[in-house]
């Protein structure tokens, strides 16, 4: 891609004679003094770091001057414009055709709690054999958790690389030697993952991440239009809060337009968990920092923290009353699962993701505005299934969406993870944690698909989702581009960049599944008659009946 593109004018004073031809032919990408962005614009933020005067003028030493910067700086005015011709074309790597690149995967950021989960579940649970690479800031780290996670495993002698994002040469290194890049490095807000995702961008290298952040997606859409144009995926959000609906929701919607032809005018999520034993699982400390810089955000993260149409899918001009936050924030019996519901942690971030591939599906699927709709008039709600009455006003009372609240009940209870650190897998598992994620979809007429979703926990499944999404655009990217449902690129969700490829592939490697959809063998079972009853592949509570 780098040698089709016109990139941003160096910022070095006595640079270099573009051919014109070229420069007419070749389209814009990003100019370091483009009037239309301002102090919080992403674009721009890898290539004029690459492009700074002092790493220019190192670099021009190193290619003419045997690396001696003053002795550079005395003599460049002898450089013919051939010369520079010559040392700009090369300043930047070409990158090797995709299916070419040394690594299927470079996983960023893995020295923390949600980078062992990913290699935990390489080790149980991956079904793909591919050259990955871990990468991060402190190599000695990211080594450390290898060798304790993998040692003894076929992913043991992954290779291991440091990359500084604040180092562009680094980034430019990385980004160009695999074919996705998976960011577990956050808070994605305060970690400079936009680097990334811009360099990505220009060498022709897929993206995604787990970050549970509206303003991060948001700060991203700023890319999206290049992206598209460059036919590679920024993909947000492939982590179980706001991927896991969001790509239920896309087959939802898909099996409603094959089985009754006819779009979605709801969806309805709702989360559970199960033990099969006593015990307390905390939060992680990366989730609670994650909240925490939401929460203490300036004006503009308020102000997308309180849209409902932050990342887009407005439905009457954003007026109705149905998509409104406040809606989120309800108990009551919900008569579509049949069940008391309070509010769900993550609610008005998933909420915002299903919005956004809704239209996304519209305007990309296919072709520029050829893709249905899931649903024109969508509706779109996410809550936590409860026992009762009691428990649900129990639930809201304790602060469930206060990140102080929990951090304090956290607290108390000895389950209280610092930065980097989170409940260990194998309490997890010991203890039998499960995630269950029910969807019911309601079509235009009042026809119903009802499923559910089952994994282990959350932090788990989080991991699962960010390595199938990164294998499924790695290995299936011809097919994801390909087909009726094809989408070049851009700024896209879990469901728009992975379809039907990323929820066969959750499937296949482990998650469980029911259609209880009126018709089905599960239409009318009472919850009691499915408890003990092994449909999952594992044993686990049963969702409600639909009505």
């Amino acid at each position: 891609m780098g040698a089709h593109v016109r990139l941003a004018g160096p910022d070095y004073d006595e640079h270099v004679a573009l051919n014109p031809q070229e420069e007419e032919e070749a389209p814009l990408f990003y100019y370091k003094d483009d009037p239309s962005r301002d102090a919080r614009s992403v674009r721009g933020c890898f290539l004029d770091e690459i492009y700074a005067k002092p790493r220019l003028e190192q670099k021009l030493a190193d290619f003419y001057f045997d690396g001696d910067v003053p002795y550079m700086r005395d003599n460049v005015h002898c450089l013919t414009d051939a010369q520079w011709r010559c040392f700009f074309e090369g300043y930047l790597v070409e990158p090797l055709p995709r299916a070419e690149r040394k690594y299927a995967v470079v996983f960023y950021g893995v020295s923390g709690y949600t980078g062992s989960l990913v290699m935990e579940y390489l080790k149980r649970e991956c079904l793909d054999d591919v050259n990955v690479c871990f990468a991060g800031r402190t190599l000695h780290k990211v080594i450390k958790m290898r060798d304790k996670v993998l040692q003894g495993t076929r992913w043991a002698n992954c290779d291991c690389v440091s990359c500084d994002l604040k180092e562009p040469f680094e980034v430019e290194a990385l980004v160009s030697s695999c074919r996705v890049v998976c960011n577990i490095a956050g808070p994605f807000m305060l970690t400079g993952g936009e680097r990334l995702v811009e360099a990505c961008i220009h060498y022709d290298t897929d993206y995604c991440d787990v970050s549970g952040e509206i303003p991060w997606s948001a700060k991203l859409l700023e890319f999206h239009d290049v992206a598209r144009d460059a036919g590679v995926y920024i993909v947000p959000s492939t982590a179980y809060a706001g991927g896991l609906p969001d790509i239920m929701c896309y087959a939802m919607a898909k099996e409603a337009r094959e089985k009754y032809d006819e779009q979605l005018k709801e969806f309805h999520g709702y989360v559970s968990m199960y033990q099969e034993r006593e015990g307390t699982v905390g939060a992680s400390g990366g989730t609670l920092s994650t909240r925490a810089a939401m929460a203490s955000g300036d004006a503009w993260v308020r102000k997308v923290m309180t849209d409902p149409f932050a990342l887009g899918g407005a439905v009457e001009n954003g007026e109705r009353e149905e998509d409104q936050d406040r809606v989120l924030t309800k108990v009551f019996r919900d008569g579509a699962i049949k069940s008391w519901v309070a509010p769900h942690v993550y609610a008005f971030f998933e909420t915002r993701v299903v919005r956004r591939s809704n239209e996304l599906h519209r305007t990309l699927v296919g072709g520029p505005d050829k893709g249905p709709f899931y649903g024109e008039k969508l509706n779109v709600t996410v809550y936590t299934l409860m026992p009762s009455e009691a428990a649900a006003k129990e639930f809201k009372k304790s602060g469930s969406t206060s990140t102080k609240a929990e951090e304090e009940r956290l607290k108390k209870e000895g389950k209280y993870y610092g930065p980097g650190e989170g409940p260990p897998l194998d309490d997890l598992f010991e203890i039998g944690v499960y995630s269950l994620y029910h969807g019911v979809g309601i079509t235009e007429s009042g026809k119903k698909v009802c499923w559910s979703i089952k994994g282990r926990d959350g932090y788990f499944e989080t991991a699962r989702m960010a390595v199938e999404a990164a294998l499924a655009m790695s290995e299936s990217g011809d097919e994801l581009r390909s087909g009726s449902e094809s989408v070049r690129g851009g700024v896209l969700t879990p469901g728009i960049a992975g379809k039907h490829v990323l929820f066969d592939r959750i499937r296949a490697a482990g998650m469980g599944f029911i259609d209880w959809s009126p018709g089905t063998s599960w239409d009318g079972v009472k919850p009691d008659d499915r408890l003990g009853v092994d449909v999952w592949g594992n044993k686990a509570t049963p969702p409600p009946v639909a009505e």
